[in-house]
């Protein structure tokens, strides 16, 4: 008798090699395990998520599209350098994003987000531990809840496009 095959739900996720790669070197830039200007090998990166370096080689591209390195011909993968003046520009669009949206959902009497309550308490945890790379990343998914919560999904999207910067 043949053996019935689990649901979907019930299948273990598979990420590629690629995904674990980008996931890996992308939470080691967050975390700060790589300094700004510090250039990241490919080959030692390869052994550290223990994966061949085409899929690093794809992650790589994919962090430089999202802004997080260079990719310097003939030198390899840099961390940027995040100056000030970006700094302050990328607020600046956050500030006109977040705005926008809040005034539509109080136009709208649309109340907070679902997720807003779980995200504080998570941040106040992440805060008491100190832990101020998950604060950051709870504090980026409370403000794009609340941009979802708007309704427009090109807002949502151009904010969305914001966070790894």
């Amino acid at each position: 008798m043949p053996v019935p095959t689990p649901p979907i739900a019930a299948r273990p996720v598979r990420t590629s090699a690629g995904q674990r790669a980008y996931e890996w070197i992308r939470d080691a830039i967050l975390r700060g395990d790589f300094a700004e200007g510090e250039f990241i090998d490919e080959v030692a990166l390869s052994e550290r998520v223990n994966t061949s370096r085409t899929p690093v080689r794809e992650a790589l591209q994919r962090l430089q599209v999202e802004r997080y390195i260079d990719l310097l011909p003939r030198r390899g993968a840099q961390v940027r350098v995040v100056t000030a003046t970006e700094m302050r520009e990328i607020y600046q669009a956050r500030i006109l994003l977040e705005s926008d949206a809040l005034r539509g959902i109080c136009l709208r009497h649309a109340g907070a987000p679902d997720a807003a309550v779980a995200l504080i308490a998570e941040m106040e945890q992440a805060g008491e531990a100190q832990d101020w790379n998950t604060f950051a990343q709870l504090d980026h998914r409370f403000h794009a809840a609340i941009v979802r919560h708007h309704g427009n999904a090109v807002i949502a999207d151009l904010y969305d496009a914001l966070q790894p910067r």
